[in-house]
């Protein structure tokens, strides 16, 4: 039982997606030496007008 904090579910921010798009670019400039060039933003902060636990989360593909 590692997971013991409680789940936060907060009202969507518009924030998210701006803060999903900056943390894109740093990815994106981070991973190029990779050749990883698809990078998104996922999750229900990618969602406009979901309420979501606030955190960011991002995939990038190979």
């Amino acid at each position: 039982m590692w997971a013991t904090e409680p789940v936060k579910i907060v009202n969507p921010d518009p924030a998210w997606s701006e803060q999903g798009l900056k943390i894109i670019h740093q990815l994106r400039e981070l991973l190029l030496p990779f050749k990883v060039t698809e990078i998104e933003h996922i999750g229900s902060t990618a969602i406009p007008n979901l309420s979501a636990k606030p955190i960011i989360d991002i995939m990038a593909k190979l």
